[in-house]
């Protein structure tokens, strides 16, 4: 069929940069094309070009479990990795690593899940949802939830460790 040329009035639209016919192209919407318009991008055939492989999903993981574990550890939190984290059962079907780290601040003991994701599904919406403030705290048929940043958990960790050692008084409340 060839290209279709752009007709206002009548009479061919040209390109004032380099002076050639204008024609329709691309998908709908479609898009006045010219001489100086460049190509649109061709996904390559598959297996045609060599894809930059993903790094391994228990690499990035664990990569995670470990920057989640340095932070709880400098807000004063002891934090430990268990041993084959994540693994859901074992050859006995028993459940014994059902979390990645667990986490221990006076008495209490925390077992803390890690995820690294490159899309994490309601992420934009928490963010939004966030709007500014410190903290989240969404509540589903009695049950609430808190989502907050790094810093945020650092600040609350390191809080908490002080007060459990009765080390100090938090200095956001002293002139309260």
């Amino acid at each position: 069929m060839g290209q279709v040329l752009v007709y206002i009035e009548g009479l061919p639209v040209r390109c004032g940069v380099c002076s050639l016919n204008k024609w329709w192209g691309g998908k709908k919407p479609r898009v006045q094309m010219c001489g100086c318009t460049p190509e649109p991008a061709v996904k390559p055939a598959f297996g045609s070009v060599r894809q930059k492989a993903r790094p391994a999903t228990a690499k990035t993981g664990r990569r995670g479990e470990r920057n989640a574990a340095r932070l709880m550890t400098g807000a004063g939190l002891l934090t430990q990795l268990t041993a084959g984290s994540g693994a859901t059962a074992s050859r006995s079907c028993e459940r014994a690593f059902d979390t990645d780290m667990v986490s221990r601040l006076g008495d209490s003991w925390f077992k803390v899940e890690s995820k690294a994701m490159t899309k994490v599904p309601g992420l934009t919406s928490f963010r939004a949802l966030l709007s500014g403030s410190d903290m989240l705290r969404v509540e589903q048929d009695g049950e609430g939830f808190w989502f907050f940043s790094d810093a945020v958990m650092a600040e609350i960790g390191g809080l908490a460790a002080e007060a459990v050692e009765g080390r100090a008084t938090p200095k956001r409340w002293e002139g309260a």
